[in-house]
């Protein structure tokens, strides 16, 4: 797939191995990987550096993910958000699409259904 130079996406997890995991599969795509462990976090380097696309754990302690999803909307209305969660609840996934969400993974996820979302929205992002 014919992606930009440079691409970033940010990944926000608060468990380092899904951290480690998407790095290592978006990299073999040359996409810069901003990753960070909570939602504070996630907001500044939003900020600062202006992802294609973010990946966002729903459960995280501190600042969740709707909370996060909720700041980033307040300064990057059009970036595309894929939350991810090993609890798939009803009321926070209608939440979340509320918010402008793009899609949303449960945990296990199969990676290549996540490289494949993550990959047509940063082209679409460019395009």
């Amino acid at each position: 797939m014919d992606l930009p130079a440079k691409a970033k996406i940010l990944v926000v997890d608060d468990q380092p191995s899904i951290r480690r995991l998407l790095q290592e599969v978006f990299r073999f795509d040359q996409l810069e990987v901003l990753a960070v462990g909570d939602g504070k976090e996630a907001v500044e380097a939003a900020r600062r550096e202006k992802p294609a696309v973010a990946l966002i754990d729903l459960k995280m302690p501190g600042q969740d993910g709707l909370e996060t999803l909720r700041q980033l909307r307040a300064s990057s209305a059009d970036l595309p958000v894929v939350m991810m969660t090993a609890l798939g609840e009803e009321r926070e996934k209608e939440e979340a699409a509320g918010l402008g969400c793009t899609c949303f993974l449960t945990k296990p996820f199969d990676i290549n259904e996540v490289r494949s979302i993550v990959l047509a929205l940063v082209k679409a992002q460019v395009s």
